[in-house]
């Protein structure tokens, strides 16, 4: 099986017609690297009737691989953990595997426009599923494949698609996509229940990536919103800015942390860094803050539910008892 950002100043860099022409003329010749370490290397398109699928990140491409089931293959364009997302270029390769999808699965939102550009650029344009659309969040924070509740939904609407290009095995879909939603049912009761014993606890998130689970959790966020968006951008913030949040999260040390507002953990983007958000982990690391480390997509070895649920095992474990002695589903 093959596998498998955004409004801001650094998304998915686009390229232009003429490179995509380019591209694609490169290709036939044999020229580009895989778009994906598990693709088959053979340039000539299988006739055997298998769905292909395409995802931007190997995040939605797991997901539709878990709907796809044997009755095809998933491709991810972007699976590399060594690279930030954001510095992704498209191949020629990318091109080619596009222009032979049956299916795309791109994130939207601004995400990952340079993906709508090659669609674009396409003679037939395949089906295609924008999980920010499917998601329905209106926050603007992109980054919909943190809620579980959207996974469950893009899941939903890759089922629908796949029944309308293989209607004989349309039953299979929607079973496959309900067992992937029922594998995130501990997850979601988590979520709920640290909504409502852990409601407010202060957490230290220095760019908007995990803000949907953050937000499903009821934790707050004690860095400003702007400062957030600012470091997304990848734009330095004012030093009295960074000064004041340094000094909160310095503020919350070991000794510190069951005390009303204190920092109870630093949730931090290992794949996009700056040297400012170094500094804040550096920040939480001195005052003993627990960091919990994540990424825009998948590790290796890893698939969404184990995934999104170890980074909410990591939270919990991060947090005093609850007020009624209760312990989390």
């Amino acid at each position: 099986m093959t596998l498998r950002r955004r409004r801001d100043a650094r998304p998915l860099r686009a390229v232009s017609a003429l490179a995509l022409l380019a591209a694609l003329v490169l290709t036939a010749c044999g020229a580009g690297d895989g778009a994906s370490a598990d693709r088959d290397s053979s340039d000539e398109p299988a006739d055997t009737g298998a769905i292909s699928i395409v995802a931007t990140t190997n995040v939605w491409g797991d997901i539709a691989a878990d709907v796809l089931g044997d009755r095809g293959e998933v491709t991810a364009l972007i699976a590399d953990l060594a690279r930030d997302p954001h510095d992704y270029e498209p191949t020629g390769r990318d091109e080619l595997a596009l222009s032979r999808a049956d299916l795309v699965v791109v994130n939207g939102g601004g995400y990952d426009d340079v993906v709508d550009q090659m669609l674009g650029a396409l003679g037939n344009t395949p089906r295609t599923i924008h999980a920010v659309d499917v998601a329905g969040r209106t926050d603007g924070n992109e980054h919909v494949w943190f809620d579980p509740a959207a996974a469950i939904s893009v899941a939903d609407a890759i089922a629908t698609e796949l029944a309308a290009i293989d209607p004989d095995h349309a039953d299979d879909f929607t079973a496959r996509a309900t067992a992937f939603a029922e594998s995130l049912a501990d997850v979601r009761a988590q979520l709920t229940w640290l909504s409502e014993h852990h409601s407010g606890t202060a957490v230290a998130v220095a760019e908007p990536l995990p803000m949907p689970l953050v937000e499903a959790a009821g934790f707050v966020n004690v860095i400003d919103e702007s400062f957030t968006e600012a470091m997304e951008e990848g734009i330095d913030v004012p030093p009295a800015e960074l000064a004041e949040v340094l000094a909160e999260i310095a503020g919350s040390a070991a000794s510190a942390g069951n005390s009303p507002g204190a920092v109870t953990m630093l949730i931090y983007n290992v794949q996009s860094t700056t040297p400012q958000s170094e500094q804040i982990r550096r920040a939480a690391e001195d005052a003993q803050v627990p960091v919990i480390e994540v990424t825009e997509i998948l590790p290796p070895q890893t698939d969404y539910p184990g995934w999104i649920g170890g980074i909410v095992n990591e939270m919990i474990s991060h947090l005093p008892a609850a007020d009624d002695g209760s312990d989390a589903p």
